[in-house]
This record gives C-alpha cells, sequence and structure tokens, in this order.
C-alpha cells in the first residue's frame, strides 16, 4: 500500500468514526440542549430565590416592582413593613376605673409616622415599682384594642388610632407604667 492509499485509507476510516459517533450521541446532549437546560435551571433557581425571598425584596426600591408583578403573577402574600420605631404616642394615661376599685383604664393615641401600611403592634404595658423593677405586666393583641377596626388588618400611613382597655389594677407597689411595641 503506497503512502497516499494509507492517508486516504486513514481519511475513511476517521470519516466512518465520526458518522458513528455522531450517530451514537443522543439528541438531548448536543451543546445546543445543554445550554438550554442549564439556562433553565438558572431562571428556576432565580424565580426561587425571588419566591423565598419575596418579603425582602418588597421592601427594597430597586426590586419592589419586579417583586410585587411576581406575586401578582404567582398569588404569593407579602408581609407589610413592620417599623413600631415609626409608631408614635400621641397620648397615654392609666387611672382607676370609676366603678370597679381592682380595675385601671389604659387609654392612648398612636399614629403610623411611616409611609406604609404595617401591621398594628402588640402594645405592652408594664408598672414599674420605686427600685425601677417591673411589678406587672400585660401584652395586648391589636384585636384587643383595635375592636378589628371596621375589618381594617393595618395601621395605614398617617392614621391615628385611640383605644381604651380595661385591666386588673397591680396594687400600689406599681407607681408608674410604661407602653412599648413589639
Amino acid at each position: 500500500m503506497s503512502g497516499t492509499q494509507k492517508s486516504e485509507a486513514f481519511a475513511n476510516r476517521r470519516h466512518n468514526e465520526t458518522i458513528k459517533h455522531k450517530s451514537t450521541r443522543p439528541f438531548f446532549a448536543t451543546p445546543l440542549w445543554i445550554s438550554l437546560a442549564v439556562a433553565l435551571l438558572a431562571i428556576l433557581l432565580l424565580l426561587q430565590v425571588l419566591y423565598t425571598y419575596r418579603n425582602w425584596f418588597a421592601h427594597q426600591p430597586i426590586t419592589a416592582s419586579l417583586t410585587r408583578s411576581f406575586c401578582e403573577i404567582t398569588e404569593c402574600e407579602i408581609t407589610p413593613q413592620r417599623k413600631v420605631n415609626q409608631i408614635e404616642i400621641l397620648s397615654k394615661n392609666v387611672y382607676g376605673h370609676p366603678n370597679d376599685p381592682n380595675s385601671l383604664i389604659v387609654s392612648a393615641s398612636l399614629k403610623n409616622q411611616s409611609k406604609h401600611k404595617q401591621p398594628y403592634p402588640l402594645i405592652e404595658v408594664s408598672f414599674i415599682n420605686k427600685e425601677e423593677e417591673t411589678v406587672a405586666l400585660q401584652r395586648f393583641r391589636p384585636e384587643s384594642y383595635t375592636k378589628k377596626n371596621a375589618g381594617q388588618e393595618f395601621f395605614l400611613p398617617g392614621e391615628t388610632l385611640t383605644f381604651r382597655m380595661k385591666i386588673a389594677d397591680p396594687g400600689s407597689e406599681a407607681i408608674r407604667f410604661q407602653f412599648r411595641f413589639l
């Protein structure tokens, strides 16, 4: 066999191996399909991250509109921001109940200074003695002081809420009180 014949035989064998190799590879193992699968998995991962951290993304200026649109499509809920430091106490008072000597009346007016609606806070009223120790403490859920506020779930921006509640008198040891929002 001459050199030319050997190179032709080698080329033919190489061509046949290439054809066999291509015909035995599954179509989904081609670079195009692999690229599409990786892109699809990356998109699914991004959507999962967006869904999982939607509350955080919804309160960021750059991603807020995208997150709200995403939740409209997928019908997911975004928890409103809770900023208890934006709730101002306009007035507060604790005084003896006029008809029950063992009870006190707690009254207060609150205002939401935040630019966004927020859930009503848990209100804690504590009574302090002369040694600055807490002698009595009571926490109030929003249902107990909002009276359901005509079905309203959130403290709207600029809204003022006034409430009055009857509580048990902690006794003469308590000389002052304080409010705290949780």
